[in-house]
């Protein structure tokens, strides 16, 4: 009986970013896929304003009973790398209120977390932390369950990208893969080895304003002078926490691509604050991202190098062996050049055989599948 109940109820998914969003009902095919059926969308206003959520719900009937799984983009988060002593699972709970009040600049009781175990050093563990702004989610829970839908599954889009390609069978055994997940006014990226997301960033990074055009990038394809990058010293070990802006400091000068452009991130950035991060909960602001859409690509592939090169260098994981790319819809194909000639890899499209109904931007399909196909 309980498996029966369980069987027949009902599924949904919701993903959005600054620009938007869709809601979406998630049922399984005969051989067991997950199929996306659209109930809602939004254009032009951001996934947290209430506005947004009236719309998608109000074609939902109250009769829509079920649960929900919710994934928004990295941005709309705030990341901490605790370092901790070694210890049982049940006491990191415990603990990490304490640490997190000295890096976090709001009352905790303001805030919602969650936590996962990123490295195990030698009588140390590193904790990523992810918190949200608790208003924006109780926001989502009251018009949610307006329309009887329960809000079950909350996390941000890597997670969601992860699941889905772990549901794939794509993931291979033993490699570490990295993930690349383009929206409206940010980037995520991610790096998945042995089931665990080691590195997280997020970078303010928005598109250029134009329509896309391949021969416009093909036309500014110039390569620009050489740099020498000199990394600066690593923290030192034994820290109580990994202060973000040392992260950020290192990831900064790990720009081998060589085309003598100056670094985009803001000069008025706090200090202590994650790569693009502007607070828990909230979407990057103004675009960090200026120029033609070949600058804005090569942006791109800046920032996955030196995600990739910290990891090799300082978090001493393996190489990476995968890259995928989800958002890239118009430009796949350039990305796809640009990273294969600075990186040597190839990068594989998030979305598998997945079948998206008409209308559905793949990027929101994709994370919602991925969010939405856990049950």
């Amino acid at each position: 009986m309980i498996h029966r109940f369980l069987k027949n109820k009902k599924m949904f998914a919701l993903a959005g970013d600054t620009g938007g969003a869709i809601l979406a009902e998630i049922t399984r095919s005969a051989q067991k896929e997950p199929i996306l059926t659209m109930l809602g969308n939004t254009n032009g206003v951001a996934v947290t304003n209430k506005t947004s959520m009236h719309r998608l719900l109000s074609r939902v009937p109250e009769t829509s009973q079920g649960e929900l799984s919710m994934a928004l983009p990295l941005s709309f988060f705030t990341t901490k790398n605790i370092t901790l002593p070694a210890m049982p699972r049940e006491a990191i709970n415990q603990a990490l209120p304490y640490h997190l009040a000295k890096v976090v600049d709001q009352p905790l009781k303001d805030l919602l977390y969650d936590w996962q175990i990123s490295q195990r050093l030698k009588g140390q563990l590193v904790v990523t932390v992810y918190l949200f702004q608790r208003k924006s989610f109780e926001m989502f829970r009251r018009e949610l369950g307006e329309k009887k839908l329960e809000l079950t599954f909350f996390e941000s889009d890597v997670f969601a990208a992860f699941g889905l390609l772990d549901r794939q069978g794509r993931l291979r055994t033993g490699k570490s893969s990295l993930c690349l997940l383009i929206w409206n006014r940010s980037i995520s990226i991610a790096i998945h080895e042995k089931n665990v997301l080691t590195v997280v960033r997020s970078v303010p990074l928005a598109r250029p304003a134009t329509p896309y055009s391949a021969a416009a990038v093909r036309q500014s394809a110039t390569a620009g002078p050489a740099q020498t990058i000199t990394p600066p010293p690593l923290p030192a070990p034994g820290k109580e926490f990994i202060d973000d802006s040392a992260m950020d400091a290192i990831l900064l000068n790990f720009d081998i691509l060589k085309h003598g452009s100056t670094d985009p991130a803001p000069a008025d950035k706090k200090a202590g604050a994650a790569p693009g991060d502007n607070g828990p909960g909230t979407a990057t602001s103004d675009p960090v991202a200026k120029g033609t859409w070949y600058d804005y690509l090569q942006q791109i592939s800046l920032e996955l190098i030196r995600t990739r090169d910290y990891y090799g260098s300082v978090v001493k994981g393996s190489p990476v062996s995968q890259l995928f790319a989800g958002g890239a819809d118009d430009f796949f194909k350039e990305l796809q050049d640009i990273v294969r000639t600075s990186m040597d890899l190839a990068v594989e499209p998030l979305l598998g055989e997945e079948q998206l109904p008409a209308g559905c931007p793949p990027s929101y399909g994709a994370i919602c599948i991925g969010t939405g196909a856990r049950w």
